[in-house]
């Protein structure tokens, strides 16, 4: 890094004893605007100091301690110390050489002191200094002024190295202040005398009053030039005022675009969107296309129409069945649907009920179905003959999570202690070719699997047979080995295949193992068809509300309606059975 330069007098930092500053700067960390205004005004009153001297010598810019009376510079806030701004010795050193130094003291002698004869000393040019550093940075200096008041026989202004400065209108502050400090300077070094007996004070003064004068002389000079004849102003005005009347045309125009699309993404429905999507379709819904979607619509819509003859809708209803298929699907919450459709949650949760109750009845009839003896010889998959000729149905049952009921009575006998939580029960019967052909009501989790199969009241629709009695003589019927009604069905002339029981035997035979294993084989498929109709209905597979469990006139609960109408739309989907 360079050594310290003073850039007044070229003095470099050297053994004898001269402190050097460095230059006032800004100071971000001020927060106050009158603190930070006065640090720019010191900054000023320096540079009109230096001048151009800034950049002329070698080294890191700084003032030394020869140019401050106290040997360094005031601080920041005391405007009227006169070491505020150097003005000490402001003579440029580096040009004294022994001619220069002979020329000024024969000019001593043959001349009265400039300084002295202006009355100018230190304190009065740092007055000078510091009060000309809030003059506009328009002030302007004429050489008139000057003429007027410096007189020499031997040097005349238009003489000097000061020439082009002075005659420019848009000389800034800093550039003014370092002329005349410049001025003094050179007046002192040429002992040119002050006739007249003016202090610096009094040219000040009288500067002002003269640069007033000029200003108001080209103000009017301006205002001249910069008429217009109206005219001109008009057929501007005009010009103007068309293109202004088409950019707000335009603006109207892009407005009104803007919110046409704004309404046709608003009207962009989602059933327009599943339309002919089978992926959507299938997501949204459950079924596997399009077509199966508006073949059922097409199914439960008369029953729909009966039923809702004299009431208003707000939603049409195909969107209605849509949204009872996303319910059933997605099990989204009844708000959710509302806001995605549009209406209120009271209207949902009325479609939720009028369209699961209409279902409940249509699709029975269609697909939920006993299966006749002819059918089962068409539809039953090879290995199923081969195996267990006969065979009519493979029952199971499976849980869904309830919530906890208040009342202990109630959550005791939800309680399943295979599960460890409260859970409602179902029965459900599956035909070889894979498809549903019974499921029971909801029971409690405590009840056995036994006394949901034998209960006579067990019916899923009103006015049906309970799976005991839709048994025919020859039928078969594949369970686990918690089914213990083999005496109840033989009743009926058909036969319960279970797995083979270890009992008080150390180990099975070698035929009961390979009977058990050919039962469990075939069986598997019941866990199948409820792992895929818990997967497809997310509805069966989450917590039930207490709410839906509550039952109705019939003695059925709305989720028995429900789950009975998810085995249903599960039964128009293709089989996870192999046809083979």
């Amino acid at each position: 890094m360079p050594n310290q330069v003073c850039v007044i007098c070229g003095e470099y930092k050297r053994s004898r004893k001269v402190s050097f500053f460095s230059i006032p700067k800004q100071d971000t960390r001020l927060k106050n605007k009158s603190d930070r205004e006065l640090v720019e005004r010191r900054i000023a009153a320096w540079m009109a100091v230096i001048g151009s001297n800034i950049n002329k010598y070698y080294g890191a810019p700084s003032v030394c301690s020869l140019h401050f009376h106290s040997g360094k510079p005031a601080y920041m806030f005391s405007v009227d110390d006169v070491d505020w701004v150097p003005s000490k010795n402001l003579t440029n050193t580096d040009q004294h050489d022994e001619q220069d130094h002979d020329f000024d003291s024969d000019l001593s002698h043959a001349h009265p002191s400039c300084e002295d004869s202006l009355g100018v000393d230190d304190s009065t040019v740092h007055e000078i200094i510091v009060n000309s550093s809030s003059l506009s940075d328009n002030s302007t200096l004429h050489d008139n002024v000057l003429h007027g008041t410096f007189q020499s026989n031997d040097i005349t202004m238009d003489d000097t190295s000061l020439d082009s400065n002075f005659e420019h209108n848009d000389t800034s502050t800093a550039k003014f202040l370092f002329e005349i400090q410049n001025l003094v300077n050179f007046l002192k070094k040429n002992g040119i005398t002050n006739p007249e007996e003016q202090t610096l004070r009094e040219i000040k003064t009288h500067f002002e009053t003269f640069h007033s004068t000029i200003q108001t002389e080209s103000d009017k000079v301006l205002h001249s030039q910069t008429q217009v004849s109206p005219k001109v102003i008009n057929l501007g005005r005009n010009s103007v005022d068309e293109q202004l009347q088409a950019m707000m045309v335009e603006l109207t125009n892009l407005k009104e675009t803007i919110f046409s699309l704004r309404e046709l993404v608003k009207k962009e429905k989602l059933i327009d969107r599943l339309t002919d999507n089978d992926r959507m379709t299938k997501f949204y819904t459950g079924l596997k296309s399009w077509k199966l979607f508006e073949i059922i619509y097409q199914l439960i819509l008369p029953g729909i129409h009966d039923s809702s003859s004299f009431t208003k809708q707000s939603l049409p209803t195909k969107e209605q069945f849509l949204l009872v298929l996303m319910r059933l699907r997605l099990n989204l919450c009844e708000q959710d649907l509302a806001y995605r459709f549009h209406i209120s949650q009271k209207s949902v949760s009325s479609y939720l009920r009028k369209w699961i109750d209409v279902m409940y009845i249509r699709l029975s009839r269609n697909f939920m179905i006993w299966p006749t003896k002819e059918a089962l010889l068409k539809s039953t998959p090879t290995f199923f003959k081969k195996k267990f000729p006969g065979c009519v149905s493979i029952i199971d049952c499976f849980e869904i999570q309830l919530e906890r009921f208040k009342n202990l009575l109630a959550r005791s006998s939800t309680f399943s202690f295979y599960k460890g939580k409260n859970t409602v029960k179902f029965l459900i019967s599956v035909t070889p070719s894979g498809s549903i052909s019974y499921i029971s009501q909801g029971y409690g989790g405590r009840c056995s699997d036994v006394h949901i199969t034998l209960d006579r009241k067990n019916v899923a629709v009103v006015d049906d047979e309970n799976f005991l009695d839709k048994l025919q003589k020859g039928d078969v019927v594949l369970a686990g080995r918690g089914f213990l009604i083999e005496s109840e069905v033989k009743k009926r002339g058909a036969s319960l295949r279970t797995p083979a029981f270890l009992g008080k035997r150390p180990r099975l035979t070698r035929h009961e193992v390979v009977y058990s294993r050919k039962v469990s084989n075939v069986r598997i498929h019941v866990e199948r068809v409820i792992g895929k109709l818990r997967q497809t209905f997310r509805i069966l597979r989450d917590r039930v509300p207490v709410q839906l469990i509550s039952r109705d006139e019939d003695n059925i609960s709305h989720f028995d309606k429900i789950a009975f109408v998810c085995c249903c739309l599960s039964n128009a989907n293709p089989s996870v059975v192999p046809i083979r």
